[in-house]
């Protein structure tokens, strides 16, 4: 799963969004409507309302690997995604008859074959550090959609073993995920506080240069109306990032918000596993990583390049 995304953008979209911070300004006038509830809010299904009912009970399909030869790599999953996150049981024939109860046959995937059910320890965190210490949100279709706001999927942390909650239908796609009164509040606020941050993210007092958005934070230098009032010198690339505003992000031209990142604390990947996979090259911004691929400010993680900190 690849990590890693929030509010605040730069001038140019290929730049990643870094994390929110809450914005000062009032929220958009839609929002302060009497029962303001946005269509897809009010859409979700409502959870019964029976505070003794109880999940359907679920025992995920324990499969025997199929050793038959699978030249066109069919495999087993209640989705193509699940399949190719799994790609742990083998459907050499195309028919789903060869699948564990529920799940359907996929073919010419182009993931390599599991022999341990890897998605069983999908497990949402801000990091890879903190999803295998707490070991609290599943994640099994690999998908970050189901992960709190500021984690992402990780796929495989087997140091969740027997620490995981119950694993339910919801969980591997069976069942419809349904919503309490608590939770669609919790999700109405979350969507009012997204457009204020998008309307604090239009006003340009928010917006400040940096040549990346480490550095932005880090020095707060001036406030900026395009990436060409950035650029420190006619060699270097400077950007102009939208920020929400807040005490989280730059108010004061020469007052940073946040401390410099530890010494060799930054390193290239394409995802937040790709570069504990790699640890392939130390980087201050993205562009020193070059071919698409993220600088990630990562203290405690890789220390010597070329030396993986994570198994693939």
């Amino acid at each position: 799963s690849n990590n890693n995304n929030q509010a605040g953008m730069a001038m140019q979209a290929s730049k990643p969004k870094p994390p929110n911070s809450a914005p000062t300004r009032p929220s958009p006038s839609m929002s302060n409507a009497v029962n303001y509830m946005p269509a897809y809010i009010a859409s979700l299904p409502v959870a019964p309302s029976n505070p003794y009912a109880t999940p359907q009970p679920f025992t995920l399909p324990v499969p025997t690997p199929n050793m038959k030869s699978n030249p066109t790599s069919n495999y087993c999953g209640y989705g193509w995604e699940s399949a190719m996150n799994e790609c742990f049981h083998a459907c050499p024939s195309g028919n789903d008859k060869e699948c564990p109860s529920g799940k359907r046959c996929h073919s010419w995937l182009t993931c390599s074959r599991n022999y341990v059910d890897p998605a069983t320890f999908n497990v949402c965190g801000k990091n890879w550090a903190h999803a295998s210490s707490t070991c609290a949100t599943r994640c099994f279709l690999g998908s970050d959609d189901v992960c709190p706001p500021g984690e992402t999927c990780f796929g495989g942390v087997a140091e969740c073993e027997d620490k995981l909650p119950a694993l339910t239908a919801v969980d591997v796609g069976l069942a419809e995920k349904t919503y309490t009164p608590e939770e669609i509040e919790v999700l109405l606020d979350e969507e009012i506080q997204r457009e204020r941050d998008e309307e604090s993210m239009e006003d340009k007092r928010n917006w400040w240069c940096g040549t990346s958005w480490s550095n932005m934070l880090e020095n707060c230098s001036q406030r900026c109306q395009s990436d060409e009032d950035c650029k420190p010198n006619a060699w270097t690339e400077g950007f102009c990032f939208k920020t929400t505003g807040g005490p989280d992000n730059c108010s004061t031209p020469g007052v940073p918000v946040q401390e410099p990142a530890p010494p060799n604390s930054k390193w290239c990947g394409r995802s937040w596993n790709d570069m504990l996979e790699t640890c392939d090259k130390k980087c201050e911004t993205d562009d020193d990583c070059g071919y698409g691929r993220t600088c990630w400010v990562a203290p405690d993680t890789c220390q010597w390049v070329g030396v993986p900190v994570k198994e693939p």
